[in-house]
């Protein structure tokens, strides 16, 4: 089977956190709007330095959380958090690509307690987990929900930092905003991709 954290997965990933040190860079040492000449910006250490000892915690903080952990940030929730738990109860019947008849008329009395729901339908992935299509989805899913989760963790460790450096506080409050809607869009993402994945799943099992 393919490696869904394969060479892609990795440079997509580092492409996301070398776009958030310029980020952090032109927003927090320049004058608040992003720079055309980006080596002059980024040639004096104590621009640089910052921004790279930052991406580094960033990334040995997230990278602390567990797959569990991410999927509730994700999906903001405590218990049974990923998507797959609520597959058959939710999920599938919204989803119009979905033939839920056909899915019972295959697999039986569908399951509606949770864990339950989750088991079935990793049976079903487990089944067609080489389809260029699920290896997709479920790749994206990844790499979205760990940009999720470090998109917090900036949010955490360097808004604090962008007032303690930068030299007036309106560009590290606009870097502060800008980390907000980013974790925010990069949740939002990871959720609607995860959701894609468990009801393409289904979609296929439907279909035959």
């Amino acid at each position: 089977m393919p490696l869904i954290k394969g060479p892609t997965y990795q440079a997509r990933l580092a492409a996301f956190f070398l776009v958030n040190a310029l980020v952090f860079v032109a927003l927090v040492f320049g004058d608040g709007s992003l720079p055309t000449n980006w080596a002059e910006v980024i040639s004096p250490w104590k621009a640089t330095l910052p921004a790279g000892m930052g991406m580094v915690l960033v990334g040995i903080f997230s990278s602390q959380l567990s797959a569990d952990m991410k999927a509730k940030i994700v999906f903001r929730r405590r218990k049974h958090a990923l998507p797959g738990h609520r597959a058959f109860s939710e999920l599938g019947p919204a989803d119009p690509r979905v033939d839920m008849a056909r899915l019972e008329a295959k697999l039986g009395t569908l399951p509606t307690a949770l864990k339950a729901q989750n088991d079935t339908w990793y049976g079903l992935y487990h089944a067609m987990r080489d389809e260029p299509v699920i290896l997709g989805l479920h790749g994206d899913f990844l790499l979205f929900r760990d940009c999720a989760a470090a998109a917090w963790c900036m949010l955490v460790l360097l808004s604090p930092a962008a007032f303690w450096l930068a030299e007036h506080w309106p560009p590290a409050a606009l870097y502060a905003l800008a980390l907000l809607a980013q974790a925010m869009l990069a949740t939002r993402a990871a959720r609607d991709r995860g959701e894609r994945f468990v009801t393409t799943v289904l979609a296929f099992a439907a279909s035959g």
